[in-house]
């Protein structure tokens, strides 16, 4: 499956996919106006069909369903398998080798074998595992609750699943609690860094081993991203990460052996130097149900439509694709005047993947598990074009920061232009 991630990309198919996608997204947005079904609305029963004829096939679904829909009384899900498996316990369930086993006895969810026009009436969500199959899901009224699944559907939409969905089986009243937590959190890391002048934001490229030419003042504000956590010589030299945040639905919020891996990573920094966590604001409930500790120190970002800085009356950034632009580059210009990159490289253009990473903090060995559990995720990606978006947006939030007073500068030579033209020599 390496191939997926590093084989030259096909354009062509890649847009006919990205249409047909585009073609399916509006049509569903269509049918939720006309029955009057909000995005946001609350799911309380969830129906899934898992078109699996062997027992593998069947743990590679069920495990992403048990990782998704973590154990809670105030939804149910009923998953629809073949005859055989309809009173399958799920010990006897084998997980492929590339993902670690999320499976726990529950009461929530139920294996079926039929599926009758009421599950479907009162499903607030359904789910389809498998592309090809069940496409009359995408007859009027059924589209307007219906979503595809399947990891070799398109991009990121089957790992965005099993990343947000959870949120929405929330009432209302939870998921203030969930803002008022990250709020909470985040007006105690406001009090901490009221006055910082210098904030250091640590990304994964090549030129992340120069961190170690610079001393770091211990009022300064340090932000780590993505598997830099696992570099314990790098933690321990900056004195500790004050901010350790990450985003990505198949990196960080999947079952693979990767994701696992880096989660279990997380927990351990954070109990270790009591840093600050910051997520999308979607993942919040899912990764506290998953790992309940981080309650105290777990921040979660919403998105809104224009460019932003989080404050304690907004905590709202523009959703972007990277790491350094969604949340990075907007919590430290909120907190700090002068802004500080190390090992944000950037892409050459002969490279064939997103960009190089410095192996000292990347999880090299595990990847493979990830190209297995989400291959369309690699597959429908144009690195090329994703590169362009990324370097205006980087561009533009710097002027955007610039304009309010904020100084951004790399300490390592970048191939970002908005980093490379403010290169601090």
């Amino acid at each position: 499956m390496t191939n997926v991630a590093y084989a030259k990309r096909n354009i062509p198919l890649l847009k006919i996919r990205k249409f047909f996608y585009g073609l399916i997204k509006i049509w569903r947005i269509f049918n939720q106006i006309i029955l009057n079904l909000p995005n946001d609305r609350v799911i309380k029963n969830i129906v899934i069909m898992v078109d699996a004829v062997n027992k593998l096939d069947l743990g590679d679904i069920i495990n992403r369903i048990y990782w998704g829909f973590p154990e809670n009384q105030n939804y149910r899900v009923k998953i629809k398998v073949i005859k055989k498996f309809s009173k399958i316990n799920w010990i006897d369930i084998p997980i492929p080798t590339w993902q670690q086993s999320h499976l726990i006895e529950t009461s929530h969810i139920e294996f079926i074998s039929t599926i009758s026009i009421m599950d479907i009436l009162r499903a607030d969500l359904i789910l389809n595992t498998k592309f090809s199959k069940h496409l009359f899901y995408l007859l009027p009224y059924f589209i307007a609750k219906f979503e595809i699944a399947d990891p070799l559907y398109y991009g990121w939409s089957e790992g965005n699943i099993w990343m947000k969905k959870f949120y929405f089986t929330k009432s209302k009243n939870e998921r203030k609690h969930y803002d008022d937590i990250s709020l909470n959190n985040f007006s105690n890391l406001r009090k901490t860094h009221l006055n910082t002048e210098n904030a250091y934001c640590f990304l994964t490229g090549p030129s992340f081993d120069d961190y170690n030419k610079y001393t770091y003042d211990k009022n300064s504000l340090k932000i780590i991203c993505n598997t830099i956590i696992k570099n314990k010589d790098f933690l321990n030299y900056i004195g500790k990460p004050d901010i350790v945040m990450f985003a990505d639905c198949v990196f960080h919020f999947g079952p693979s052996k990767y994701a696992s891996q880096f989660r279990a990573r997380v927990v351990e920094v954070v109990n270790e130097y009591k840093c600050f966590v910051v997520v999308p604001k979607l993942t919040v409930p899912l990764l506290l149900a998953h790992h309940p500790f981080l309650k105290d120190y777990i921040i979660g970002l919403d998105v809104t439509e224009k460019y932003s800085f989080p404050s304690v009356d907004n905590l709202k950034v523009y959703g972007t694709k990277s790491i350094s632009t969604y949340l990075m580059l907007p919590l430290a210009s909120s907190l700090a005047k002068t802004i500080f990159f190390i090992g944000a490289d950037g892409r050459k253009p002969d490279e064939n993947y997103f960009w190089k990473h410095n192996p000292k903090v990347q999880f090299s060995d595990l990847m493979e598990t990830v190209f297995l559990t989400h291959p369309s995720f690699f597959r429908d990606r144009d690195y090329s074009s994703d590169y362009e978006e990324y370097c205006y947006h980087f561009e533009e939030l710097i002027k955007y920061g610039e304009r309010k007073g904020k100084k951004y500068y790399s300490l390592t030579k970048s191939h970002i232009p908005a980093l490379s033209n403010r290169y601090y020599k």
